[in-house]
């Protein structure tokens, strides 16, 4: 069985920052997460699909349930290219029991072919769980060329923009921060928001910024 509830869900001893300074919390001084506050997220999801790498090379999908309900869900699998290419991809319903964690698909290992220009990723159709991915190679080891997001920005009103972010290459981490602005003689109490998220080639986002003061002007 996948790592259910006592072993996948271990305490935080640190969550947040009680001054501005780098450490471990998961959450700065101004209550914002870090990278690892979405990590945990994913990781707390009470529905988690996850990649197992088999000793063959073979690659297993594993869906952990800790709900009390039946998850039926369609489930699709991509395998890709840092570039921005798509080898396959394919759907299957799944179906997975109430406080259980069980293994939905397989692959061997010539469908797969595992190498570090490419990875795996499964995305729920009823949004049943946290998008997730899998890599073939350490992080260090991976071949990927940098990503420059592309980013537009409309104001909405006095107090909110709408930020799209697409990723036009594979972008593990992308940070965006505001901070306050400066209109008409007076200091705005504009919220800083800052995400860290993981990217593949085409995807993107859609965040509302809010402020306490903001101004389009």
């Amino acid at each position: 069985m996948r790592l259910q509830i006592s072993s996948r869900k271990p305490k935080r001893e640190l969550l947040n920052d009680c001054w501005p300074v780098l450490s471990w919390a998961v959450l700065d001084y101004y209550g914002f997460g870090k990278a690892g506050y979405f990590y945990a997220k994913r990781v707390y999801a009470p529905v988690l699909a996850s990649f197992k790498a088999l000793a063959d090379d073979e690659v297993e999908l594993w869906i952990t349930n800790d709900t009390l309900s039946e998850v039926e869900d369609s489930v699709t699998v991509r395998l890709g290219t840092f570039d921005g290419g798509t080898l396959w991809e394919e759907s299957k319903s799944i179906r997975v029991a109430a406080n259980s964690s069980q293994a939905v698909w397989r692959w061997e290992a010539d469908q797969v072919a595992a190498q570090p220009d490419r990875y795996l990723s499964v995305r729920s159709a009823g949004d049943a769980f946290p998008f997730n991915r899998h890599f073939f190679a350490p992080i260090k080891d991976l071949q990927r060329a940098p990503a420059q997001p592309e980013v537009s920005i409309t104001p909405v009103n006095d107090h909110e923009l709408h930020v799209n972010v697409r990723a036009s290459g594979a972008a593990r981490h992308h940070q965006r921060q505001w901070a306050g602005v400066e209109h008409q003689q007076a200091i705005c109490r504009a919220a800083r928001r800052r995400d860290a998220v993981g990217k593949h080639p085409g995807c993107g986002q859609h965040v509302l910024f809010q402020a306490a003061d903001w101004s389009a002007g």
